[in-house]
């Protein structure tokens, strides 16, 4: 991994991931580039979960961070999956949700981004607004039946 690290990090009050502008070691606390309340931009050690860009990207050139949910095909079994990106000691590791399978990066192909390991998207857009809408959903002058 060359050049300069990045972070995110997640906010668990809040439970939204933001972008780190600075890390202060004495003061333990992260300094975020927006205001997650309105109010705060900085946030205690305790507070926040942090997630260290890896320097490698998806096949839509999006920067990989420790806690992404990819989507991406073991080269040597062929097999499609979801995978955690763990961020361990020296090193970065792609481990297969719901199995004890561990790879590198170099292992896989067509890596995708589909999400967070810290938000549940086993749900659709579509059934999280049926579920608010009650079956109907308005979209600014029309209406969409949910099936």
């Amino acid at each position: 991994m060359n050049g300069p690290l990045y972070y995110k990090a997640f906010i668990k009050r809040f439970n939204k991931i933001t972008d780190v502008v600075s890390i202060n070691l004495f003061a333990k606390e992260i300094y975020v580039s927006n205001y997650v309340d309105a109010k705060k931009n900085t946030f205690g050690f305790d507070e926040i979960e942090l997630l260290r860009g890896t320097g490698l990207t998806d096949q839509f050139r999006n920067e990989i961070f420790a806690g992404h949910k990819i989507k991406a095909i073991n080269i040597h079994t062929g097999d499609v999956a979801l995978y955690e990106v763990c961020d361990l000691p020296g090193a970065i590791c792609f481990s297969k949700i719901d199995s004890e399978t561990h790879l590198l990066y170099d292992d896989l192909a067509e890596i995708e981004i589909v999400g967070w390991i810290y938000f549940d998207q086993s749900e659709s857009v579509w059934d999280t607004l049926k579920k608010i809408a009650g079956g109907t959903v308005e979209i600014k002058t029309r209406k969409v039946k949910c099936e």
